[in-house]
């Protein structure tokens, strides 16, 4: 998805220990700013993107970016969340149907959280899988089928979260199929990144939303937790 002759992609990892549950994906916090800070150490970043939706949904959000923010000044920062609310606002998806590969209590964590951003779920599918081994290891036909299966009449939008699962394949076809957005975290993520450094450029067989212009790209929102206390004190 990214334009090799024009973006350059450099990665490192968090350290992580299965099953993947809420306490494990919090314990994340701990390595976040350690990882940003391996990235080219001697160099500026014009982007810094953190791909995990519900490790960022259980440390919480703004505190994701605070610490990214922290480790490497000076550029932006977003994380797969904020990508997909981003994403689904500027296609203009407010009811989506939703697949993920986790167990119930992370499904209902991410399904929480895009509530509470004003995106409604009005179907939800998972794979049920307790190891981001395992979920690494879905063929993409079964990720095909199963967004099939989820897909409701209501929702304008199939969003297909986590970063483990090799939906980039599937997109395009689904999207001929039923005739709406489909939108995937590594999908939105390398949108969303693209679109805050204003890269326009036209990149084929992605799904929609990689046709998005940046000038239709809200700003990072904030916590939705943080918003409605801000809205209540007013």
């Amino acid at each position: 998805m990214l334009p090799a002759h024009d973006v350059g992609l450099f990665v490192s990892r968090v350290a992580y220990a299965n099953p993947t549950t809420v306490e494990n994906l919090r314990a994340m916090e701990d390595d976040i700013a350690h990882a940003a800070s391996l990235i080219l150490p001697e160099s500026g970043l014009d982007v810094l993107a953190f791909q995990c939706v519900s490790g960022t949904i259980a440390i919480g959000p703004e505190r994701v970016l605070e610490l990214m923010e922290t480790a490497r000044p000076g550029g932006r920062s977003t994380t797969t969340i904020h990508a997909v609310v981003a994403g689904l606002r500027a296609l203009r998806a407010t009811r989506i149907s939703l697949l993920t590969p986790y167990v119930d209590e992370v499904t209902e964590l991410v399904a929480g959280y895009l509530v509470r951003s004003g995106i409604d779920v009005v179907a939800a599918a998972s794979f049920k899988l307790g190891s981001d081994v395992e979920m690494a290891r879905v063929p993409t036909p079964a990720i095909h089928e199963a967004a099939l299966r989820v897909n409701h009449p209501e929702a304008e939008a199939i969003y297909i979260s986590c970063g483990a699962l090799n939906a980039t394949p599937v997109i395009h076809a689904l999207e001929q199929k039923l005739e709406k957005p489909v939108v995937s975290s590594n999908q939105a993520l390398c949108w969303h990144a693209l679109r805050l450094i204003e890269y326009d450029a036209p990149i084929e067989g992605f799904g929609r939303l990689m046709g998005v212009r940046s000038s239709a790209v809200e700003p990072i929102p904030q916590n939705p937790t943080e918003r409605d206390r801000k809205r209540r004190l007013k």
